[in-house]
């Protein structure tokens, strides 16, 4: 997987040597505000992969997974695990260079629908629209948003704010937004995730489930997320970041290479892998779809 993160270990074991990693404190959930001025939502950070309790939370015994998408090997073992049925939905298809995305038309009442927002592999970014109507016609709205920091004009906040509106206040019930910290601050030693959502009675069940309890290793990330020197850095990243993939860009169309639209760094090329020295690349086999002659690629800063 990429490392398109910003490394905070310094920081981190600062907050983990400031009290004892494995003790367990019982925790209720925090407000997190990523944007000043905005309406605060209620957040968890876990140390363990939260799907298990996300599916409990939804009481929905079929998954509906908008691929490609990631984490789907984790929840095809879950949802094998937990006996609910899982579909997998081509809801990202590329034509030519551009990412569409391919809404059901049908009522699936009785399904999660589970995608990555902005979407990987594919780099497409969707609208607040497209959240709420996901949420109308599917009985519960799972979103990995973790590269929200890096979509394009977002300012590297850790939601963006199309996210925002779909968690506020008026937005919508039944829907739980995830961060895979570890992703976004390259402490991969350390996996942990942040649960986001605008249902108390969701929050609490997840909460119940596991325990009520937070370890060092959760709290240490919660004063990351809650740092606003940190997220000045993260800012900072996804604007280099966004500034050498638009270069790579250019460099491959140069080279007659097609690039498809993306609205992150990461994008999808038909380049060959002779320009690894410029830039990172993942094999899009891991993912379901057709990427005969495909791969994707993310700078090197």
């Amino acid at each position: 997987m990429f490392r398109l993160g910003i490394a905070f270990k310094e920081k981190f074991a600062e907050l983990l040597s400031s009290g004892d990693p494995e003790k367990e404190i019982r925790e209720p959930y925090f407000i997190f505000k990523p944007i000043e001025g905005k309406p605060g939502i209620m957040a968890t950070v876990m140390t363990e992969f939260p799907l298990s309790q996300m599916l409990i939370a939804s009481g929905l015994n079929c998954i509906s997974t908008l691929s490609p998408t990631l984490g789907e090997s984790e929840l095809s073992s879950i949802s094998a695990f937990m006996g609910k049925r899982l579909a997998y939905m081509r809801s990202y298809i590329i034509r030519g260079n551009k990412v569409d995305f391919l809404l059901q038309d049908n009522d699936m009442h009785g399904c999660i629908a589970y995608l990555s927002d902005p979407n990987f592999p594919t780099g497409k970014s969707l609208p607040a629209n497209i959240f709420e109507t996901l949420a109308e016609r599917f009985g519960y709205l799972i979103v990995d948003a973790t590269f929200s920091f890096l979509e394009r004009n977002n300012g590297g906040s850790l939601l963006k704010e199309d996210h925002l509106r779909a968690l506020s206040n008026e937005g919508i019930e039944n829907a739980l937004f995830f961060l895979r910290l570890h992703e976004i601050f390259n402490l991969f030693r350390y996996p942990a995730y942040m649960i986001l959502s605008p249902s108390t009675r969701a929050m609490e069940t997840i909460l119940l489930l596991s325990g009520w309890k937070r370890n060092g290793v959760a709290l240490a990330y919660k004063e990351l997320v809650l740092d606003e020197a940190v997220r000045s850095s993260l800012r900072s990243r996804s604007e280099r970041l966004m500034r050498k993939a638009i270069e790579l860009e250019e460099y491959f169309k140069k080279r007659g290479a097609v690039v498809v639209e993306s609205d992150t760094p990461y994008f999808i090329s038909n380049a060959e892998q002779e320009f690894e020295e410029k830039a990172q690349i993942v094999d899009l086999s891991m993912f379901i779809g057709e990427w005969d002659g495909l791969r994707l690629f993310a700078p090197n800063l």
